[in-house]
């Protein structure tokens, strides 16, 4: 996990790279996929949440609010390799579903969805 500061920084950092893509007039077609690690808690996965990548998630879900033309999508990955988060981000760029925000842990997708109690 990332320091507070290094965490907050990258925060920081985001936040600045959104606004820039907004002053430079691609605010309504630069569609961006937001990638974080272990932001959501996902059925059946140890992993803790990652409260450095939570933030960066609940920022993005802002963007998508304020300028729905950058919006692409979340993708939140486990502790997986490089290659397949590579992969898992190719398959959601190519597919045709409406979903926007997915989990992927070790190669399977998972997206929300309201269960009954």
């Amino acid at each position: 996990m990332a320091p507070p500061d290094l965490a907050e920084h990258r925060l920081a950092r985001t936040a600045t790279l959104v606004a820039d893509l907004v002053a430079a007039g691609l605010g309504d077609r630069a569609r961006t996929w937001w990638i974080t690690r272990n932001a959501q808690p996902v059925s059946g996965s140890a992993a803790p949440v990652v409260v450095a990548s939570a933030a960066l998630w609940s920022l993005a879900r802002t963007v998508r609010l304020e300028h729905p033309g950058l919006w692409g999508g979340l993708l939140d990955v486990g502790d997986d390799d490089p290659a397949l988060v590579a992969r898992c981000l190719v398959d959601e760029l190519l597919a045709t579903g409406p979903e926007d925000e997915v989990a992927y842990r070790a190669g399977h997708r998972f997206v929300a969805r309201l269960t009954p109690a």
